[in-house]
């Protein structure tokens, strides 16, 4: 019955805890620049509806045009190609609640000073 205990207890720390690879091994094999680059396009969701939004572009859309990214999620896809201040990647664009399958775009990105900036990005 002790050696069921410890099994049921043990399940439940494998459970708690996780049985996988932590959190950050989504980065693992990116460079410091490409993961910049990931972690900038998951944040362009939540960023959508503040009024600095337009800040995160090179050159900013109209407003219109602005407001559409507000309808959707983006996550980087492997592979990210970082050339200097310049990147491109294949982004996963879902629109929230909608039964459309997810669509992939290549966005364009530069750098300035030390931030990343979106040049292009088509939904």
């Amino acid at each position: 019955m002790k050696l069921k205990g410890l099994g049921i207890i043990l399940l439940a720390l494998c459970i708690l805890f996780g049985c996988k690879k932590g959190a950050d091994d989504y980065t693992e094999g990116l460079t410091e620049e490409q993961t910049a680059i990931l972690e900038f396009v998951s944040e362009i969701s939540d960023r959508s509806t503040r009024a600095d939004f337009k800040d995160l572009f090179t050159t900013a859309p109209n407003a219109s045009e602005l407001k559409k990214y507000q309808e959707f999620s983006f996550s980087a896809l492997d592979p990210i190609e970082v050339n200097g201040n310049s990147a491109t990647a294949q982004v996963e664009i879902v629109k929230y609640g909608g039964d459309d399958p997810a669509s992939t775009k290549t966005w364009k990105f530069s750098k300035s000073g030390e931030t990343w900036k979106i040049d292009a990005a088509p939904l």
